[in-house]
């Protein structure tokens, strides 16, 4: 199966409650499946950078629009086929955007360590009002998505090419001089 069950799917699950929660206020007017995805990259590479591991341990793939988790799909759809949450295609300018609901059964909560709160709480505060538009800029940016080849899997340990890019994630390096031949 491509190494897709090897994540711990009660962490994943808890992780995405998060995320679509109303407590953490991501779920909003312009969250749909891909800032959901970039979401979890920037929590998943954002930890790795600070504590040396990802929270869903999760492997991500250079696509179009930024990096996507291999095994998020598969879960969004256990939790609709569980009644965990609902999704409802709802048209927009470019075709439709996913609006997640969360039903009432929820996980335990007890799966996320203090720090991984920490950090999925300070990407939510970051991206929160960002359209999709501008997270799937900043990720295109970021050095562990532009130092792969489309449709490869993205190291975590790229992430700390960060220290040596620009502040801030959806900005071009400046260009020094160019040499013309």
């Amino acid at each position: 199966m491509d190494g897709l069950l090897v994540v711990n799917e009660a962490k994943y699950i808890e992780v995405l409650e998060y995320l679509l929660g109303e407590e953490s206020g991501a779920n909003n007017l312009f969250l749909g499946k891909v800032k959901l995805m970039k979401l979890l990259y920037f929590a998943d590479f954002d930890h790795y950078f600070n504590h040396g591991t990802s929270i869903t341990e999760d492997t991500y793939v250079k696509l179009d629009f930024g990096p996507v988790p291999q095994n998020a799909d598969r879960i969004l759809e256990k939790m609709a086929r569980e009644k965990q949450l609902t999704v409802e295609k709802v048209p927009n300018a470019v075709g439709y955007r996913n609006e997640y609901t969360l039903c009432e059964s929820r996980s335990s909560g007890t799966s996320l360590s203090p720090a991984e709160r920490e950090t999925l709480a300070a990407v939510v505060t970051r991206w929160r009002n960002s359209t999709t538009a501008d997270i799937v800029a900043a990720s295109h940016g970021d050095p562990p998505w532009r130092m792969v080849k489309y449709g490869e899997v993205i190291p975590y340990h790229l992430v700390y090419y960060r220290k040596h890019s620009a502040p801030r994630y959806d900005e071009e390096p400046p260009i020094q001089s160019m040499r013309l031949l």
